[in-house]
């Protein structure tokens, strides 16, 4: 990245660690992006938002670099920061920091231009990791199996397959997998006996905001024989099914599909499992968990382990979770 196209270039590192060195990064822009530098001269962008604009779904998590909502108080304004932390991969910050402004600026609220900015890191994310890895873990391929089941299984015949995809807004940063007009459905795969799953934020079982909230815990088992599906098999079933009654959402499937970090041309073959019953809970006021208002102040980011044997009084027939779906 030579001088003439790095917008880092004119900013002077800061001379106190708890400050940081920024500029506009178009004065003309609606929203307050900003290039910046803190005292290592470590790059970052930022966007400023207002307090009372919440940061509802997690931030993604990067090797190389990091990702934060800050929260200075005093009458500051809060801002979300993308700060690189490896200079060997200074030009490929720069297409996602440029990525993030272009994006970012199309939004009509400073709601949406948070929300974009924090989906389209996610997207990136989604992106980096895949290509490191070629593709997607046993874990990914779990919970991506676990989504797509929920999808053609529960939420095809409940809202019909076009309202379906568009409530999959998990692989886009929402907070949870699937949401509706207030009703939403957290998916977790669970191997064996179904006894414990992973929370990865403090806002994934929130209830913000939320008429209803729905874990669904689904048995996802590696297996071997060729009777057991792979995360391709599974993707292409939802596909064929959308080709066939609604092609028009293919399109969002597909987009959707890809911010998981699946890609079609990667071979699962050596990786297949078995998809077995559904546990259903909704979580409602005593359902044990972590939530923005339960922290104390600093504290964010966090992940942890639920045991759904602390769940049982919670837990709910499918036949309700369709009503709720289905009731106006």
């Amino acid at each position: 990245m030579t001088e003439g196209n790095d917008p880092w270039a004119i900013l002077r590192p800061p001379r106190t660690k708890q400050a940081l060195s920024v500029r506009r990064t178009d004065p003309e822009s609606r929203w307050p992006l900003f290039w910046g530098l803190d005292t290592g001269r470590r790059p970052l962008l930022m966007l400023q938002h207002s307090p009372p604009t919440p940061v509802r779904t997690g931030l993604p998590r990067f090797r190389d670099m990091t990702m934060e909502d800050r929260h200075p108080g005093g009458g500051e304004p809060d801002f979300l920061l993308l700060q690189l932390l490896q200079p060997d991969y200074s030009e490929v910050f720069l297409e996602f920091c440029s990525d993030l402004v272009r994006v970012t600026n199309r939004a009509e609220t400073e709601a949406e231009a948070v929300s974009r900015f924090i989906a389209r890191a996610w997207t990136w994310q989604r992106f980096l990791a895949t290509r490191r890895s070629g593709r997607l873990s046993p874990l990914e391929q779990m919970g991506l199996i676990g989504e797509l089941h929920v999808l053609g299984e529960v939420l095809f015949p409940v809202l019909g397959h076009v309202r379906a995809v568009a409530a999959w807004n998990g692989p886009l940063g929402a907070a949870v997998d699937f949401e509706s007009d207030g009703n939403a459905i957290e998916v977790k795969a669970v191997s064996g006996a179904l006894s414990k799953v992973r929370v990865s934020s403090e806002h994934q079982l929130s209830t913000d905001d939320l008429s209803h909230l729905f874990l669904c815990a689904v048995e996802v088992v590696r297996v071997d024989g060729d009777e057991a599906t792979t995360v391709s098999a599974a993707a292409k079933a939802v596909r064929d099914t959308l080709s066939a009654a609604h092609p028009v959402a293919l399109d969002d499937f597909e987009r959707r599909l890809r911010a998981t970090g699946f890609d079609w041309s990667d071979d699962y073959s050596d990786s297949r499992w078995r998809v077995g019953g559904r546990r259903w809970f909704e979580v409602a006021p005593g359902f044990p968990r972590i939530t923005p208002g339960t922290l104390s102040t600093g504290l964010s980011a966090v992940r942890y382990s639920l045991a759904l044997s602390s769940c049982a009084e919670f837990a709910v027939a499918e036949d309700t979770v369709v009503a709720t779906l289905r009731s106006p």
